[in-house]
């Protein structure tokens, strides 16, 4: 990717919701969005930053870009940090926005300036509300990251159905969620997500040497190395999830 500005990379934080009984603040959310819009101005990527958007505005905002002329970008990067569910996230409003109607929005045939180019979403959501458990098995080198849940919080509605919705099989797209289906995603009030702060970590240290794709591969082992406690006594692990259609290698040299 050689153009002066890769392109665009737009970040949607959603903290504070409308019905704080179902939806809890998601504190440490602002951390994500901080270590996001850092790492993607570095990249060279313009970054637009919108907060607190109901299903209807995160349609309306990503539409209008979606509808820009990306003809001198070489790349389009699109961070949802909110609650979530199997296949969407949830506005403040408490509605479900789809992700496949984000991600359609920017197929070669209603975006062309974008056909050919990488579109990358990165969603710390939940996609449901079950728990990983994780079978012991430790290697001899050090015992795997014990975190206390005491200050840790989901991204999960606390009831209601999970709804299921199917993305779009079109190419040069790439899904980073911060979990797979029908599980929780973690997020730590005083130093936000362990996925995103990863994801940062990662692509900050290795962008200069290695691929996006063997990036995340490594985003995935660092943050399955996690053990959450419950104060139940009960340990829990996070596993990522990659669904891609790319056909090249992105480097962020």
């Amino acid at each position: 990717m050689d153009s002066k500005i890769r392109g665009l990379c737009i970040i949607v934080n959603n903290q504070d919701y409308f019905n704080s009984d179902d939806f809890k603040e998601r504190a440490g959310t602002d951390l994500d969005e901080r270590r996001l819009e850092r790492l993607f101005k570095s990249l060279r990527f313009h970054v637009k930053i919108f907060k607190n958007l109901d299903a209807k505005d995160i349609y309306w905002n990503l539409s209008n870009y979606a509808k820009s002329d990306h003809s001198g970008y070489d790349c389009y990067v699109c961070c949802i940090l909110s609650h979530g569910t199997l296949g969407g996230i949830y506005g403040v409003d408490g509605r479900v926005q789809k992700l496949s109607d984000l991600t359609v929005m920017l197929s070669s045939t209603n975006c062309p300036s974008l056909a050919g180019k990488p579109k990358l979403f990165f969603i710390q959501a939940c996609r449901g509300r079950c728990l990983q458990r994780g079978a012991h098995h430790f290697t001899g080198d050090r015992d795997p990251a014990m975190i206390p849940m005491a200050n840790h919080e989901t991204d999960a509605l606390s009831a209601g159905p999970d709804q299921e919705y199917i993305l779009p099989d079109h190419g040069d797209f790439l899904i980073g969620y911060a979990t797979v289906a029908q599980h929780i995603a973690q997020r730590h009030r005083e130093q936000g997500s362990v996925y995103v702060q990863t994801l940062c970590d990662v692509i900050e240290r290795g962008r200069h040497k290695e691929d996006l794709l063997s990036l995340l591969t490594k985003v995935k082992y660092r943050v399955s190395k996690h053990v959450f406690h419950n104060e139940d006594g009960s340990v829990f692990v996070q596993m990522p999830e990659v669904k891609e259609t790319l056909r090249k290698k992105i480097y962020f040299k």
